[in-house]
């Protein structure tokens, strides 16, 4: 269920520590994968978008203020890890702050953002309201038999959701 926070860290806090979030879950599917740094730099490269050694060094030990798409896009190609587990820590961390106010586990916001919240348009407080899962699509609210046709298909694929967010990695 959705936390609404009532410390409330400045946006640009609350930027930093999910840069911060990003370069820690980074680190952990680099290293489980074996890689160095200099490999996942030549990794970005290839994909073309290069972010040098110095770079994913400064974002895994924090020191980065902010990550942009297009670097949370290439780094989880070249980690073979879905851009919404690098963000939400599936598999990693047990909640996220995904909005400067809201907390909700990890799975609930890889839901959010991956299938049923972003393509949706939907606030996060919402899941609340629902019994803690995510709202479905404007008009399948409509008709409920779609709703929960939807909410079932939704579900099952969302099943193993962790496996499916790269984490645990493959043995090497």
């Amino acid at each position: 269920m959705p936390r609404h926070d009532a410390a409330r860290p400045e946006p640009r806090g609350w930027e930093h520590a999910l840069t911060q979030r990003v370069g820690v879950h980074v680190g952990a599917y680099r290293t489980a994968r074996g890689m160095k740094a200099v490999e996942l730099a030549a990794r970005c490269r290839e994909l073309g978008h290069p972010l040098g050694r110095m770079v994913i060094a400064n974002l895994e030990n924090g020191r980065r203020e902010s990550i942009s798409i297009a670097e949370v896009l290439v780094l989880s190609e070249a980690l073979g890890a879905a851009p919404s587990a690098l963000i939400t820590g599936l598999g990693l961390d047990a909640e996220v702050r995904i909005l400067p106010h809201e907390t909700v586990s990890a799975a609930d916001a890889h839901r959010w953002l991956s299938l049923l919240g972003m393509a949706h348009g939907r606030r996060l407080r919402a899941a609340g309201q629902r019994g803690g899962r995510l709202p479905l699509p404007g008009p399948l609210e409509q008709d409920p038999t779609s709703q929960v046709a939807a909410l079932a298909a939704a579900e099952r694929m969302l099943d193993g959701v962790q496996d499916r967010a790269g984490w645990p990695p493959p043995a090497q």
